[in-house]
Parts: C-alpha cells; structure tokens; sequence
C-alpha cells in the first residue's frame, strides 16, 4: 500500500510540474515545447530531487536546508537551460538559444510554489472532509 501512495504522489508531482513547464511557456511569448519533453523533463528533475533528498538527508539545520536548495535549484536551472535549448522553440519557429532556455528554467522554478499551494490547499483540505462525522 506503501508503494501505491509513494507511486501516486510521484506521479502526481510529475503531472503537476509537466503543467508548469507548460505555463511557463504559455507565459513566455508563445513559446512552443512538445507535452513528450516536458513530461521527459519533469520526470527528470522529480527524479533528481527525490534521490537527493534520499541522498543526503538533511538534518534539519538552516544550514542544510539551504544548501540542499541551492543544488537542487541550481540543478534544475542548468538541466533546464541544457534541456530547453534544443527543444523549445519560439513562435517562429526557431529555437531557443542558451539565454532563452535558462529564461525558462527560471520561470518554471519561480512558478513552483504555485504548484505547491495548490497541493497543500488540496491536502487540508481533503483532511478537513475527512475529519467530519457523517
């Protein structure tokens, strides 16, 4: 049952970031990118994390809490502008160059904490229905 939830969440992430990556390009001046590479990068960058976090666990200091946000952001960051730039192009039709992926990158990592309030607000308030007596 354990892996069932573990399985759900993972891919729960992975559909939540692909539409971000979405967003961001929709954001961006009509920037087109294929539904195959941003489900391929947001499974890429969910992997990255999550063997991070198994990685090197953090011990709950600012400290550490800080650096793991630096290299997971900066990772994001540099495989996003690696990623994109071959990929997405822009509404002419031709593609991005370094500059314009890492401009996609960034905005992909600043629309995050969208994708994590709506899943924390969806959580309470799925506990909130729960918790009434029927």
């Amino acid at each position: 049952m354990i892996l069932f939830v573990a399985v759900f969440l993972f891919l729960v992430m992975v559909v939540g970031y692909t539409l971000i990556v979405k967003l961001a390009c929709r954001l961006m001046s009509r920037t087109l990118l294929a539904w195959k590479h941003c489900i391929a990068y947001s499974l890429v960058v969910n992997a990255v994390v999550l063997s991070f976090k198994q990685l090197v666990p953090s011990d709950g200091s600012i400290a550490s809490s800080t650096v793991g946000f630096i290299v997971v952001v900066g990772t994001s960051l540099v495989f996003g502008g690696w990623y994109f730039k071959g990929r997405a192009t822009n509404s002419a039709g031709e593609p991005f160059g370094l500059a314009s992926a890492l401009k996609l990158a960034l905005l992909v990592q600043l629309l995050l904490p969208i994708l994590g309030i709506v899943l924390w607000g969806s959580a309470e308030l799925y506990i909130t229905v729960a918790k009434r007596p029927l």
